[in-house]
């Protein structure tokens, strides 16, 4: 039964990705037009030099283009399945709210697979981005977990009754992180105020927990820790807002 519950709602996830391709293209597209012209423009006498730093952009665009689903594909859907009913006539199912959760979270996995393997084969294409196939195997799947861990923070941010709060809110959060974090320049060119504050951000320990293993073949369960400790910090918010909420 909870199978056949998960498929259907699997086959309306999908629907719902027809749907809104635009929003998909637009997540997907953007980090990697930002990396197509940003490491287009950069000038480098030394070519390892070169390498080095389009690789370093490539992670960081595919970072970028995959926490944006979770950040906003997640809390705006909640937010619209809840305007449409959707979730009240699930309530009223024999589905239980845990299956429609894991169903998107599954749909929300695979877009992140498909992120990845996209923003990683344009640099492979255009800026002969080279690693070894082990290399790019970890890389994706290091990636893949570490954008997972955002999920927790798009369910807190679903819980924002406004549409409008809620999508200010989204943006400000997800380029504020973008930045703070290291998506869009290194940290290491930050004054030591600011590189203080940039250790404080998920984004951050995300590149960390990618790059440690690309540059010093490291799995970095520190930086796996700190991004689980966001996550959970933020799932235990979600639940006692909601049953605050619920119990009024």
């Amino acid at each position: 039964e909870i199978m056949k519950n998960l498929a259907n709602l699997l086959n309306i996830e999908f629907i719902f990705i027809k749907r809104n391709l635009t929003n998909f293209i637009m997540g997907l597209g953007f980090p990697v037009i930002f990396f197509i012209l940003f490491s287009g423009m950069q000038q480098f006498d030394d070519p390892e030099t070169k390498i080095r730093v389009v690789k370093d952009m490539l992670i960081s665009m595919t970072a970028f283009s995959s926490i944006s689903f979770a950040l906003f594909s997640l809390p705006i859907s909640i937010k619209e399945d809840e305007k449409n009913n959707y979730l009240h006539i699930l309530n009223n199912s024999p589905i239980k709210i845990s299956e429609y959760y894991l169903a998107r979270f599954i749909r929300l996995i695979i877009t992140f697979i498909i992120s990845i393997v996209v923003v990683f084969a344009v640099g492979h294409i255009f800026r002969g981005v080279n690693m070894t196939a082990r290399e790019w195997f970890m890389s994706a799947v290091l990636m893949l977990i570490g954008s997972i861990t955002f999920l927790g923070m798009g369910l807190l941010l679903s819980l924002i009754k406004s549409e409008e709060k809620l999508s200010l809110l989204a943006n400000i959060l997800y380029l504020g992180l973008a930045m703070l974090g290291g998506l869009w320049w290194p940290t290491y060119l930050f004054p030591e105020w600011l590189q203080n504050i940039s250790k404080l951000t998920p984004t951050y320990y995300l590149l960390d927990f990618v790059n440690k293993y690309i540059k010093e073949d490291i799995f970095s369960y520190r930086a796996l820790a700190i991004l689980l400790a966001y996550s959970v910090v933020c799932i235990i918010a979600t639940l006692v807002i909601k049953n605050r909420r619920e119990s009024k």
